[in-house]
C-alpha cells in the first residue's frame, strides 16, 4: 500500500476525531510575515477530560527526507515548543529504531490504521503565542466545509469566466479572421494594397462611381 502525506493526514483525523480533537492540517507558526515554520498536523483535545493536550505531527513519507530533518531535529522547535506531545508519522521503512529523538513519539500506518511504535513523553509546552492562536484561526477558517465550499464556488465562478472568455476570444478571432480575408480578396482583384495610410472614403466613393 502506498502512503502519501494527504493520506497520512486523513488517517490521523480517523485517529483524532471530532469532537473530542480538532485536527488542522499544515498550520503555519506564524501569520503575516514573520519567520516562520509550518506544521504539518496540530491536533488539540477539546474534552476537558482528556486533558485539553495539544499534539504535533512531522509526516515523512521519503526516507531521504527524514534523515534530512534528523539532521536538524531543533527545527520543529517552532511548533514543538506549544506542544504537549510531539510525533513523527512516517510511511514504514522511512524511520528506523534509535533514529526517533528521545522526546518524540512514533506512529505508523499498518494497513489501514495507525499504529502507536513509540509513546511520545508529556512535555512542559510554553504558553501558547498570539501568532499561533491567530494561525491555528485562519486554518480553522480555511478548512471549514463553510470556507471549502466558498473555495469551490470560487474556483467554479473563474473556470465559468475562463470558458466565457475563451469562446468570446474565438468569435472575435473568428471574424477578424473573416474580415481579413475579405480585405485580402479586395486587394487581390483592385490591385489596391490596404495600409492605415490610406483614405479608406475616398476608395469607397472611388469604387461606388466605377460601379456605377
Amino acid at each position: 500500500m502506498e502512503y502519501t502525506v494527504e493520506r497520512l493526514l486523513d488517517m490521523l483525523e480517523v485517529r483524532y476525531p471530532a469532537p473530542a480533537w480538532a485536527l488542522l492540517r499544515e498550520v503555519p507558526s506564524a501569520t503575516g510575515f514573520a519567520p516562520m515554520r509550518r506544521g504539518d498536523a496540530i491536533a488539540m483535545g477539546l474534552w476537558p477530560s482528556r486533558g485539553l493536550e495539544i499534539h504535533g505531527f512531522e509526516l515523512k513519507v521519503g526516507r531521504p527526507d527524514w534523515l534530512h530533518e534528523i539532521k536538524s531535529p531543533d527545527k520543529a522547535e517552532k511548533f514543538y515548543q506549544w506542544c504537549d506531545r510531539w510525533w513523527i508519522v512516517a510511511a514504514p521503512g522511512v524511520v528506523q529504531d534509535g533514529e526517533v529523538p528521545p522526546r518524540w513519539g512514533w506512529i505508523e500506518p499498518q494497513g489501514s490504521k495507525l499504529r502507536t511504535k513509540r509513546d511520545a513523553p508529556k512535555l512542559d509546552p510554553k504558553p501558547v503565542s498570539k501568532q499561533l492562536f491567530a494561525s491555528l484561526f485562519r486554518q480553522v477558517m480555511r478548512q471549514s466545509p463553510e470556507a471549502k465550499a466558498l473555495a469551490a464556488e470560487h474556483q467554479q465562478g473563474l473556470k465559468e469566466g475562463e470558458e466565457r472568455a475563451d469562446r468570446k476570444l474565438r468569435d472575435v478571432t473568428y471574424h477578424l479572421d473573416r474580415l481579413q480575408e475579405q480585405i485580402n480578396a479586395f486587394e487581390k482583384a483592385s490591385g489596391v494594397k490596404m495600409s492605415w495610410e490610406w483614405d479608406v472614403g475616398n476608395i469607397g466613393e472611388a469604387v461606388r462611381l466605377v460601379r456605377n
